[in-house]
């Protein structure tokens, strides 16, 4: 199966397509703007493609033979009416441009629910939050427009070999003391192994279209 990552030059991104072109059976698409943008994962054996996924010009050789959609990609939310549209038509793209039948699987993080803290009564979800929840809704509908099936993930705090929070957990452990969270609150962490699981099964045919935490 070809499996196309949107956003493959950022922290997550990177790591995902490195794990996923060790899969059996996978062969994974690096999607960046520029040669700039891939030059790790290039420099690390994978073959990228550069263009702008956003522009419905270049959509189609971008992932149009690629069977799910991994779509990572963010716009800069300082001008917010301009990171909608790029969404937007990001999600549009994928949705009319992707090889169908296919799978559109949508990164969105857990701040969907609101970005809670310890002894508050209300909570609030940041623009981020919102933004990404909009997205979700979006994905869906155009989904449903052109037949793609749309799966989501929500994820919380990405823990992985190039992910800042793992360096940061490793160097809080190596100069104790260490804080602990309340040990009665849920974990909201997720690690790399455990996403290229779930694509992988999504991509197999095996997981529902919906939502998943």
């Amino acid at each position: 199966m070809r499996i196309a990552v949107l956003g493959a030059n950022g922290q997550v991104g990177a790591e995902l397509c490195l794990l996923l072109a060790r899969q059996e059976k996978v062969e994974v698409v690096p999607v960046c703007r520029t040669k700039m943008g891939s030059a790790f994962l290039r420099l690390n054996g994978l073959a990228c493609r550069h263009g702008d996924p956003v522009d419905p010009m270049e959509a189609r050789r971008l992932f149009g033979d690629c069977e799910v959609i991994v779509n990572l990609a963010l716009a800069n939310l300082q001008n917010y009416r301009e990171a909608r549209e790029l969404h937007d038509n990001l999600i549009g793209n994928v949705a009319r441009f992707s090889r169908h039948p296919g799978m559109h699987i949508y990164s969105s993080p857990m701040s969907v629910y609101g970005d809670a803290r310890m002894h508050e009564r209300m909570v609030f979800p940041s623009l981020y939050g919102r933004e990404k929840a909009r997205c979700e809704n979006f994905a869906k509908v155009a989904g449903d427009k052109y037949g793609l099936d749309t799966v989501i993930f929500r994820l919380g705090h990405v823990c992985g070999e190039f992910q800042g929070i793992t360096r940061e957990i490793r160097d809080r452990i190596a100069h104790p003391p260490v804080p602990v969270p309340d040990l009665d609150r849920a974990s909201n962490v997720v690690h790399m192994a455990t996403i290229v699981d779930a694509i992988v099964k999504v991509a197999s045919g095996t997981v529902a279209p919906g939502t998943y935490d």
